[in-house]
Formats: C-alpha cells, structure tokens, sequence
C-alpha cells in the first residue's frame, strides 16, 4: 500500500510503503484458504482511511481473489459474458458486458448456498463465486481485476495468449 498524499519521490520509499499481505507457499491456496485469508486482513487490524482499488496479480490470482471462474470456464472473460464458443467473435460490440449488479448478485447466491454442490452449479452458471472484497461496499471486481506487467509482458504470457488460446499465430513457410 502507498499513501498518495505525499510527494512523488517518497511514495515508493520502504519507510512509506506498507506491505498489505502475501500468501504463503508452497502451492497455491484453495479458495476456501484464499478468503479466509482475506477475512482476516478486512476484519482485523486498525482503522485507516483508505481505498483498496485493483487487484494486481497473474490471472489466476486475479480470478481467485476477485471471485471469477477458471479461464477455461466457458465465461473466460473478467471483463463481458462472451462464451467459449464464441472466442473467435472479435466484434466488441456485440460481448455481452458483465453489470456489478448481476456479478453481487450470482456472489450471494453462491455464498449463501446450502450446499457445495449448489455453490459448484451456480458457479458453472455463472463464472462468479463470492469473495471477501466484495464486503467493501465501493469495489468492483469488473473494473478493479487487472492482470500485472511482469506476468502480462515481461513472461511474454500475453503473447503465448495471443498466439495459443486466440490463435493469432502467424507461420511463415519457407519458399523453395
């Protein structure tokens, strides 16, 4: 966390920068584990005003924690409803887009289902499970899920996600 309300060149500085919280290893957290986790950082701990707004992370951190579906679920997208079948739609305008009001709404009913077997076909419905940031009365998971630059770049995933899940791979063949 750093306070934007001091100048520029001392944000970034260790003696201004809080450190929210990291999961542990080894392994990825169940879902379960993953709002527990959240749980206890929104729950305990000192009031400070302040707003949390993305969630900066790789995609499937970014799913769990904001309380999406799999990428390989038929909804893949954080961002519209567009299904599976149709990823090579790449007219905009018709995705049909994700409302928070719907998204809440799905995260209810799967949190207050009485089964898990309930919980597992709303989420197979819907993409959308509950998550403990959605106690926070100002966040969106649509507009605050955000995939981070070192992942989306820098690991070149964004390219493998071009080329292998849209199938914009381009093969040059030799001429002879």
């Amino acid at each position: 966390m750093v306070c934007l309300n001091i100048p520029p060149q001392m944000r970034f500085e260790p003696e201004n920068m809080f450190l929210v919280g990291v999961i542990p290893s080894p392994g990825k957290p169940s879902l379960h584990q993953l709002n527990h986790f959240l749980r206890l950082l929104h729950t305990d701990g000192q009031l400070v005003l302040l707003a949390l707004i993305p969630v900066i992370c790789d995609s499937l951190a970014a799913r769990q924690v904001s309380g999406f579906h799999a990428i390989t679920s038929a909804f893949f997208c954080t961002l519209c409803y567009l299904v599976m079948d149709d990823i090579s739609n790449f007219n905009k305008a018709t995705w049909p887009q994700r409302r928070l009001s719907h998204h809440l709404s799905c995260a209810i009913r799967w949190r207050d289902a009485d089964s898990t077997k309930e919980r597992e076909d709303i989420l197979t419905q819907t993409g959308i499970r509950w998550s403990e940031l959605l106690r926070l009365p100002y966040w969106n998971p649509i507009l605050f899920t955000v995939v981070d630059s070192m992942h989306n770049l820098y690991l070149g995933l964004y390219q493998a996600h071009c080329r292998e899940i849209w199938g914009m791979e381009c093969r040059l063949h030799a001429s002879t």
